[in-house]
Formats: structure tokens, sequence, C-alpha cells
């Protein structure tokens, strides 16, 4: 297995996003039970923007028992994958989860505040980003999701309000 993962990772490191997530798809297929191997994968399909598709390997990722940095990554897609399909509820379950089992991830409570507003919670939403601002500014977890952020940002910006 190690050289098939091997190869997915050099397929995207060369930009090959679809090549490695058919090699990783493969990898799941022959190896269910990995939790990183399947987070992996979830997270090609969201790179993708392939949401729905990336869902079901996060949550067998979580599952399984993915542990540390990889747990708080997939708590952070799965509930943003579940707001990009229009799950809200089931989006911020999941990152109100992620927030308590990792209180220092303050990105995870901007895209919980992303699908509080999209479920029609604006002013929670707004109170949300707004602790955020005050709580840690320049935080890591933000900034580490800042490409992301902006995408959604400009995507709201274009957005006629209510």
């Amino acid at each position: 297995m190690s050289s098939q993962f091997d190869e997915a990772h050099t397929l995207v490191q060369r930009g090959d996003l679809e090549g490695a997530r058919q090699a990783l798809v493969r990898l799941c297929h022959d190896h269910p039970n990995d939790a990183l191997l399947n987070y992996r994968c979830a997270s090609i399909h969201d790179n993708l923007g392939l949401e729905a598709d990336a869902r079901p390997y996060y949550e067998r990722a979580i599952r399984l028992g993915l542990q540390g940095e990889n747990l708080e990554g997939a708590f952070l897609g799965l509930g943003s994958t579940y707001r990009c399909i229009g799950e809200y509820a089931k989006s911020i379950e999941v990152l109100i989860e992620g927030s308590r089992q990792f209180p220092n991830n303050l990105a995870m409570k901007v895209f919980e505040a992303m699908a509080l507003h999209e479920s029609g919670k604006h002013n929670l939403a707004a109170a949300l980003l707004l602790h955020c601002l005050v709580e840690k500014p320049g935080d890591e977890s933000i900034a580490r999701y800042s490409k992301a952020i902006q995408y959604y940002s400009q995507q709201y910006a274009a957005t006629p309000s209510d």
C-alpha cells in the first residue's frame, strides 16, 4: 500500500488531483478501515469541489478513530462539506463537536458561523464572527484556511442581500 500511497502523493505534487483522487479511491476500496487513508481521500475530493463524494470518507475516517491534527482537519472538512451540500444542522453539529474537541481552533467557529448564516441565523453568525475577531487576533487556524474563507467571503459579497 505504501507505494500506491506514494504514487497518489506524487500525483498531488504534480497537480494531478484527479489522478490522485482515483488512486486514493482505489486504496480506500482495498483498505476501507484505514482512517488516515479515508481522511486523505475525503480531502482530495473536497479540494476538487466534490463535497458530496467527500462526505462518506470524512465520516468513515472520524468513525475509525482518526487522531490529532488529522481529526481536527476532518471535523472542519466534514462540517464545511455538510454546509456546502446544504445540510446546515449537521454542519453546525459537527463544527460544535470539533470546537469542543479542539477549542483553540477558531477556524472551526468561522465555518460554524457560515453555516449559521446560511441557515438563517444571521445575528448568531455575526456574534460568533465578532467573538472570533477579538478572541485571538491573527489566529493561526484561521490563517491556515484563509484561502477558503476568502473564497466564501467573495461568494457572500456577490450574493444580493435580503
